[in-house]
């Protein structure tokens, strides 16, 4: 259970306040950035913002460019130029910055100030690991109607804050964390609150989400160990049980091991969801320590998550035929 939150920075229709950027010039930067061209997209930007301050599109398009290339004070900078009461969604990205950076002061205060559903669930993420439950619950009773994902991840939350057993209203903290980016403390404290459960399928369902979780997180150990007691699985949870097991032996350097797992689910089809099997083929690719076994392990697999684990393996050659003409292509062109 993450909060989904999506950054949004250069997409819908933004409001223009103060003198106008001219549209060209704005479509010249945003084709830029899309083009993977983040120095030429940066400039660009900055020259729209210095002539034109209060403009949202400018500022925030700025910012973005900031945050990709690690400046992330300089990127709250620019944002904190513009008035809170001008738009919501400022403060939003400002909290989504702090959350880049694990300031989670700077999450819930920004996070509130937006008044949106998103600054809400992760303002109530701070207030969990903070021990602030009661503030926690309010918080996420204010999303919790509608239909919404936000919504949807406010009930979950308070189902476990309002659980009558202890050991789940704990396991709160651990999910909040996972949300905020402390992968590593999160999947650490879900491994000792699980051992605490007693056993049945809820827990080892709950132990094969966190295997996955650790494993991708550097704890491969964590995984195996949480993997080797979700005892009782249904059967339509044995193909992901496997394919972790493959994640891992991935992850310790046992690519002989994971790549014949990953075989055989291959092969067995059945029981087997093929777009879950590619998504941990993937997952898998990018635990890969070596070009030939990321390759190996995304074989027939054309996607832009495939080619992105393969420029992380250093198979650039192999991650260029993997993408359709989009950002991620034109950028891999330019390698």
């Amino acid at each position: 259970m993450v909060a989904v939150v999506v950054w949004g920075w250069l997409l819908g229709c933004m409001g223009l306040f103060g003198s106008q950027p001219l549209p060209e010039d704005l479509a010249v930067a945003r084709q830029q950035l899309a083009d993977g061209q983040l120095p030429e997209a940066t400039t660009s930007f900055k020259t729209l913002f210095d002539a034109h301050p209060n403009s949202t599109d400018a500022a925030s398009g700025y910012a973005y460019t900031l945050m990709l290339a690690g400046r992330t004070d300089e990127a709250d900078a620019v944002l904190a130029t513009l008035d809170y009461g001008r738009s919501s969604e400022i403060a939003l990205r400002r909290a989504l910055l702090a959350r880049r950076v694990g300031n989670f002061d700077g999450v819930r205060d920004h996070g509130l100030r937006s008044g949106t559903d998103a600054g809400k669930i992760m303002a109530a993420e701070v207030q969990i690991i903070d021990l602030e439950l009661d503030q926690a619950t309010a918080t996420l009773n204010e999303v919790a109607s509608g239909a919404s994902v936000e919504a949807a991840t406010a009930r979950e939350y308070l189902a476990l804050l309002q659980n009558e057993d202890s050991i789940y209203r704990t396991l709160a903290n651990p999910v909040a964390l996972w949300s905020l980016g402390k992968r590593q403390d999160a999947c650490e404290g879900a491994e000792i609150l699980l051992r605490k459960l007693p056993a049945d399928a809820r827990r080892s369902e709950l132990l094969l989400l966190w295997a996955g979780r650790a494993v991708t997180s550097g704890q491969p150990r964590i995984a195996r160990s949480m993997v080797e007691e979700a005892v009782g699985l249904p059967p339509e949870l044995k193909w992901r049980e496997q394919a972790t097991l493959a994640m891992i032996d991935i992850a310790e350097g046992n690519a002989k091991s994971g790549i014949a797992i990953f075989d055989r689910l291959l092969a067995q089809k059945k029981g087997v969801p093929a777009d879950g099997l590619d998504d941990a083929r993937v997952t898998a690719c990018a635990l890969a320590t070596d070009p030939t076994t990321a390759q190996r392990l995304v074989r027939g697999l054309n996607s832009p998550g495939a080619a992105r684990c393969l420029l992380q393996a250093g198979a650039v050659e192999a991650a260029r035929t993997r993408t359709a003409p989009n950002a991620l292509g034109r950028m891999l062109e330019n390698l």
